[in-house]
C-alpha cells in the first residue's frame, strides 16, 4: 500500500492514527491526529512521506454529524480508499 485517501462530502472529520496493527487510536490516545478534515482539504497518508506507516497502522475517524446550534443531522458520505503503485515491471512467465 502506497497511500490512503480519506474524503468527506459535508461534515468535518477528526482522524486519529496509531502506529502498528495492534494499536487502538482514539481521541485520548494516538500517535498522530488530524482535526477538521473537510471536503476542501481531504487527507492523504503516504508511505513515501511517512515511512513509519509502511509497517502498518490503524485509523479511527470521528464524524461530527450534528449541527449543534440548530440540532440538525448532517448528511455525509465518508470515503476511505487505498492504492498501491505498480512497479511498472511485468512478471516474466516461467519456462516449463
Amino acid at each position: 500500500m502506497d497511500y490512503v485517501n480519506i474524503a468527506t462530502s459535508n461534515a468535518n472529520l477528526d482522524v486519529y492514527l496509531g502506529y502498528g496493527v495492534e494499536s487502538d487510536p482514539n481521541k485520548f490516545t494516538y500517535d498522530m491526529r488530524f482535526i477538521g478534515v473537510n471536503k476542501d482539504n481531504g487527507l492523504k497518508l503516504s508511505t513515501t512521506s511517512l515511512p513509519i506507516l509502511a509497517d502498518g497502522f490503524v485509523i479511527s475517524v470521528y464524524v461530527d454529524g450534528i449541527e449543534n446550534k440548530s440540532n440538525v443531522l448532517l448528511n455525509n458520505i465518508l470515503t476511505i480508499s487505498q492504492a498501491a503503485k505498480s512497479s511498472g515491471k511485468a512478471n516474466k512467465p516461467t519456462p516449463e
